[in-house]
């Protein structure tokens, strides 16, 4: 099932590709982080991007946030 924007958990597919540009762009500690900030059950790609950018501006890094993980 892919995720979207209306409530559907994101696909694992989806997650991983983000977990794997958060670990190019920023390191394992940061993919780790990312993994961590999941509360609950599975999130929606809306949720998944709310985490990454939270998890780019920890590291500093805001700047090198890809478009595509942008939180709307």
């Amino acid at each position: 099932m892919v995720g979207t924007e209306n409530g559907q958990p994101a696909s694992e597919k989806y997650t991983r590709s983000m977990a794997d540009q958060i670990e190019k762009d920023l390191g394992k500690e940061a993919r780790r982080d990312f993994h961590d900030a999941k509360q609950g059950p599975d999130r929606t790609p809306q949720q998944l991007k709310e985490d990454a950018a939270n998890i780019y501006r920890d590291y500093g890094k805001e700047d090198k946030l890809p478009s595509w993980m942008t939180p709307q």
